[in-house]
């Protein structure tokens, strides 16, 4: 028998607004259910369609309202409960090509009627899905900056309190020790800046990561209902150059447009950072080392820190000038390999 969506939908909603709420309560355990609050709503929407993720954003904003009120409930709505049902949505899209008919008379179907064999379906591709969830990351990050204040002394100042009362003591914590007033000062300068990368960069992976988690899991309970892709050969819409460069210049700007560009280069960044791993991906399948290869190359990247991410970046950016999947390695596989 097939759930109904609405009420998958609700339950959904429940169980990521009790992860986030959970995770409103301060108890560090408890923060990290906040990274899997929109693991449910991505698996009704992926699973149930767009009924069962529109039931979810309700049932979830509804219960964040009476659970820590108003200004929880619109956080959820603006930070998981919308993003997510706006990427299963776009996640459905598609389109049928039917090849031109030959004979002199063609044979009117039904739209409803299912793609015949001779007819291409052709899906949202996934690295769009990625460039749409990085630009909502981007506009989340501006209303952060922006509720923190209206120009950029007001959110310098807000930013700076916020470090004095919270991150502060968290660090003499760890150092054991009082930190230096003059470090203080430092370190609040630094905050002011790293916050919108971090922020727009923090959300973005989280929601890719709960995106792809969802539609394996979806996929392992039968109800994915569109082939997987072949992910390692990701393909970002030119577009993403663009605005790469715009976010670049917004950095070489001051003031809220300074944030504003390192808020959007950050999330472009981690596309960058994707493709370059899916060029890896690529250009080692078939070699007899590669179980050894990728996990390498994974652990490599994450110690070596900031040269990692300028080098998969930069692997990511050459990927589109220079095609070195198609230099290097056959055509792709087809969708669903």
């Amino acid at each position: 028998m097939m759930a109904n969506p609405y009420i998958v939908g609700l339950i959904a909603g429940i169980a990521s607004g009790f992860l986030s709420a959970f995770a409103l309560t301060g108890a560090p355990a408890a923060k990290i259910l906040i990274y899997l609050a929109p693991l449910p709503c991505f698996i009704a929407g992926f699973g149930w369609r767009l009924n069962a993720s529109a039931a979810a954003m309700i049932s979830g904003v509804l219960l964040l309202i009476l659970m820590a009120g108003p200004k929880a409930g619109f956080g959820f709505f603006l930070t998981i409960a919308l993003p997510t049902l706006v990427l299963t949505y776009l996640a459905y899209l598609s389109r049928t090509d039917t090849p031109p008919v030959t004979d002199s008379v063609q044979t009117a179907q039904p739209q409803s009627q299912p793609p015949t064999p001779d007819q291409v379906t052709e899906w949202y591709p996934v690295g769009h899905l990625a460039f749409w969830a990085a630009i909502m990351a981007g506009l989340l990050t501006i209303i952060v900056i922006l509720s923190l204040g209206q120009d950029y002394d007001a959110y310098k100042a807000s930013v700076k309190t916020l470090f004095d009362e919270n991150i502060l003591s968290q660090l003499e914590a760890l150092s054991g020790q009082k930190i230096d007033p003059s470090e203080v000062s430092t370190l609040s300068e630094i905050a002011v800046n790293i916050l919108p990368g971090a922020s727009s960069l923090s959300w973005l992976a989280l929601t890719i990561f709960n995106m792809w988690l969802g539609a394996r899991l979806t996929l392992a309970m039968g109800r994915l209902q569109r082939p997987w892709p072949h992910i390692p050969a990701l393909e970002y819409p030119n577009y993403l150059s663009f605005a790469f460069v715009l976010a670049i210049g917004l950095t070489f700007t001051s003031g809220i447009p300074l944030l504003i560009g390192i808020a959007f280069l950050a999330a472009f960044i981690l596309l960058y950072i994707l493709l370059g791993f899916a060029v890896l991906h690529t250009v080692t399948e078939g070699n007899p080392y590669r179980p050894f290869m990728l996990p390498f190359a994974y652990v490599i990247f994450i110690f070596i820190g900031q040269y990692g991410v300028m080098i998969m970046a930069t692997l990511g950016l050459a990927e589109p000038l220079f095609r070195l999947r198609k230099r290097l390695t056959g055509p792709p596989p087809s969708p669903g390999a």
